[in-house]
């Protein structure tokens, strides 16, 4: 996979051996930073060069598996098979504990292992924001590389919708990736693996004089919003924030439809969106523009939280719109689809189900029909 050194947000896709449908999932194998494979070489005096091979025991006849392929070097291992950054799993400080050589070290990992901090993640965030601040903090944790390769948590891959429409760039796909920072203890910040793999990504490759082709593991996963078949079937999307993303790939399908048909019929299509301001995490706002102007994306309603004194949401525009918003799911088999945070989705399903659809049984009918689909993720 190369990405396109024209536009940051686009993606070549030749090499898949598979195409993907609209609105699917991108799934993005981020990698380490040099700087936090250093750290980690560092604080357990690892030689990063240093080429290593998994294998059994002698008399093991047993087939395992191993956590990721080898041979390869401690340094490739750590960029691109370890977790350094990610989420913070309350098991690796009971794992941790076991090779802490201070007993107050120890009975401090043990504790934050147990019941006592379940789900307190202000903590967790406040105090460590990932393995590396764990390992540096609690200095009398002692292992092996190969121990330490093996204990550390897996990449997982990271999932993006696709921001494009398969028919009209087979071969190419957009995704729109929102910055995770926040503040821990110490002055210092947070920054999302992937946030930040992305970020050095475009700011060491992406400059007009730079050549290089970037690589990365990706691969396509399906997801569940599914473009109708009958394009005159009506349209109501809930997307604020990144969750407008699987709504501009549908907008372009629609606008693909059009321009190899002109006299194709689209139903209505109306689109929910919110973000903190106009001028403020407004992403694709020109898009939406020429979307709207051009039919495509006919009903546009915007929600800006922080452009007055009273807050709007995207739930505040869907209940003043609940009569048309009823009429098209009772009356014209709209289909309707819900992107973003967890939070938002259930306050918007609750919404559609108890003041525009009114009836429980019909509603369970609507979701169980596949024309209520959500896609939601935790903040």
């Amino acid at each position: 996979v190369i990405y396109s050194l024209d536009k940051f947000e686009s993606i070549k896709t030749d090499d898949l051996n598979r195409k993907y449908e609209t609105a699917a999932n991108l799934a993005v194998f981020p990698t380490n930073s040099e700087e936090d494979v250093d750290r980690v070489c560092k604080r357990f005096e690892l030689d990063k060069n240093y080429m290593f091979e998994f294998v059994n025991d002698d008399g093991d006849d047993e087939v395992r598996k191993h956590p990721f392929p080898t041979p390869c070097t401690v340094g490739d291992a750590l960029t691109k098979y370890c977790e350094l950054k990610g989420p913070l799993d309350r098991n690796i400080f009971k794992h941790l504990s076991e090779f802490a050589t201070d007993d107050a070290e120890r009975a401090e990992l043990l504790r934050l292992s147990s019941n006592e901090v379940k789900g307190d993640l202000d903590l967790m965030k406040a105090r460590f924001s990932n393995v590396l601040d764990v390992v540096e903090q609690f200095k009398s944790i002692r292992m092996t590389g190969a121990v330490l390769l093996q204990l550390l948590p897996k990449m997982m891959p990271r999932y993006y919708t696709i921001a494009s429409s398969s028919k009209l760039s087979p071969n190419k796909v957009r995704i729109a990736i929102s910055l995770t920072t926040y503040p821990v203890e110490g002055g210092s910040k947070f920054v999302g693996l992937t946030s930040g793999y992305f970020d050095r990504v475009f700011h060491s490759s992406f400059k007009e004089e730079s050549k290089e082709e970037v690589y990365s593991r990706i691969f396509i996963k399906d997801s569940l919003f599914n473009f109708p078949e009958d394009p005159k079937i009506p349209l109501i999307m809930i997307g604020p924030g990144t969750g407008v993303v699987p709504f501009i790939a549908f907008a372009e399908e629609r606008e693909y439809l059009k321009k190899q048909n002109p006299s194709v019929e689209l139903g209505e299509a109306h689109l929910y969106f919110g973000c903190k301001g106009k001028n403020d995490d407004y992403i694709y706002k020109d898009e939406l523009a020429k979307f709207t102007k051009d039919r495509i994306v006919t009903h546009l309603y915007e929600a800006f939280s922080r452009d007055q004194e009273k807050k709007v949401y995207v739930q505040d525009c869907l209940r003043k719109n609940k009569e048309k918003m009823r009429d098209l799911i009772l009356n014209h088999n709209a289909h309707v689809y819900i992107c973003g945070a967890m939070e938002m989705g259930h306050d918007v399903e609750k919404i559609l189900e108890n003041e525009i659809v009114q009836d429980n049984t019909l509603w369970k009918q609507i979701k169980d029909n596949k024309r209520f689909v959500k896609e939601l993720w935790s903040a």
